[in-house]
Formats: structure tokens, sequence, C-alpha cells
């Protein structure tokens, strides 16, 4: 087959010298030989989707950006809730409007 379907010998104008039942056997024959092709190009392309997802994740795992972005936005996140109670703690006689209005001006910059 070398890749490439073949045609049907009952197709064309000389169809008329192949009886109907050797022809049905051959559309048979194709029809099971495809569905064959069909399976195996399945089969092909789940292995193909599996390898591109370990690949992708074994990217993401082992990029050294990564951990080290990873580790960076874990101890920022670590200071910034530090920051957060202490300031809650130094504000402890002002009211709760006067409070949000402060954390309103802090974030109106963001960091990302």
């Amino acid at each position: 087959m070398n890749g490439q379907f073949p045609h049907r010998s009952g197709s064309g104008a000389g169809s008329g010298c192949i009886s109907p039942r050797d022809n049905y056997a051959s559309v048979r024959r194709e029809n099971r030989e495809l569905k064959l092709e069909v399976a195996r190009m399945r089969m092909r392309l789940t292995d193909l989707e599996k390898d591109h997802v370990s690949m992708k994740q074994e990217l993401v795992r082992s990029h050294p950006a990564n951990k080290l972005f990873k580790s960076f936005t874990k101890k920022l996140s670590k200071l910034n809730s530090l920051f957060r109670i202490k300031d809650i703690k130094t504000m402890g006689g002002k009211s709760n409007s006067e409070c949000r209005l402060l954390f309103q001006k802090r974030r109106r910059h963001s960091v990302s």
C-alpha cells in the first residue's frame, strides 16, 4: 500500500467485466483495510497526544526559571501577609472605614 489508498477496480468504465459478487467482496475488503488504517491512525494520534502532554509537563517542571519564579512568589506572598498583619495591629484604634480607605490607597498601584 505504501501509505496510499488503492483505488477501487470496480469504479471505472471497465467495471462490467467484474461480477457483482467479486465487486462486493473487494469493496468489503477495502472497507476492512480502511477501518484498520483508521484504527492505527487513532492509536498513533493518542500516542502522540500522550507524548505531547508528558513533554509539556516535563518542560514546566524542569525549567529553572519556573522554579525560581514560584519560590519568589511564595516568599513575596509570605512577606505581604506579614506586612498586612503588622498594619492591622498598628491600626487597632481606627474605625473600619478608615482602614478600608487606607488599604484601597495602597492597592492603587499593583505590582503585577
